[in-house]
């Protein structure tokens, strides 16, 4: 946990996925989790922290690998543990919250933005279903908490709740992605959801990387404005870069390019920057 701008008013919670479905071998995810103290969204992060609307910035790491059936330690060692310690976390100053989260992360994301009640919930790619693609992990739910293996019933509860100035779901999808699609299918329907869809096949290929840091600070009714604008169709992320980049963005943008050396003819690499 970081405490940046004494009178910034948001706290970012990041959540973290560590490649859930990858392939890796548990001992090199362990050293890169734990040995060597990886965090993700520290870099995106560092973006957002220059700005003075930054209170604090929280990062939440999956160390067991399972979508947080364990939680984050021995001690905060499930789902609603580890709720309830982002709220003590959150507790002291009138922050508004912002969740965030990719994959997994995603999918814990919008839990905590449920029960914490955030300003912003943003999943990025993330799950509602567990079970499609993953049943050892939905059989693990079942018997240690089967109220998670589907967030559908809890993001529908959420929507009809009378709340006035609860956060929609910002919802970012590459729905050329079978596990993707499939899982925009389940929450397609629930108002909450604003939907961004993408045409990519990858999992998790939405915005650019470096448009996170300004996606993170649009406000409601740009996120709403934009939402609506392209409602029913699929996103051109470079279009999308251009409605929502700030004067800050094409200054690291700039300085990407600068960095990387590279000729005007060769700037599709830095599009496609990872």
């Amino acid at each position: 946990m970081e405490d940046v701008h004494p009178d910034g008013e948001y706290c970012y919670i990041f959540f973290s996925s560590n490649g859930i479905c990858d392939e890796d071998p548990i001992e090199k995810y362990t050293q890169a989790l734990i040995e060597k103290g990886k965090y993700e969204w520290t870099s995106i992060a560092g973006a957002v922290k220059k700005h003075k609307s930054t209170g604090r910035c929280i990062y939440v790491r999956d160390v067991y690998k399972c979508f947080y059936i364990h939680g984050v330690s021995a001690r905060y060692d499930s789902i609603d543990k580890t709720v309830e310690r982002l709220r003590e976390l959150t507790a002291d100053r009138d922050h508004k919250i912002v969740t965030i989260g990719i994959s997994s992360g995603g999918y814990m994301s919008v839990i905590c933005g449920i029960r914490l009640n955030a300003y912003k919930i943003f999943n990025i790619s993330g799950q509602y279903v567990l079970g499609t693609r993953i049943p050892e992990v939905y059989e693990e739910f079942v018997s240690i908490n089967p109220s998670y293996g589907s967030t559908v019933d809890l993001i529908r509860q959420y929507n009809n709740d009378p709340h006035d100035d609860k956060s929609d779901i910002y919802y970012f999808c590459p729905v050329g992605c079978d596990h993707d699609r499939e899982q925009y299918e389940h929450v397609k329907d629930i108002p909450c959801i604003r939907a961004f869809l993408f045409p990519d096949k990858i999992h998790a290929a939405t915005v650019f990387p470096f448009n996170f840091p300004d996606l993170l600070m649009l406000s409601r009714d740009k996120l709403d404005r934009l939402c609506r604008r392209y409602e029913g169709r699929l996103i051109d992320k470079k279009d999308f870069l251009l409605r929502t980049m700030s004067p800050a963005g094409w200054t690291e943008f700039i300085r990407r390019a600068c960095r990387s050396r590279l000729k005007i003819s060769n700037m599709k690499k830095i599009w496609d920057v990872k």
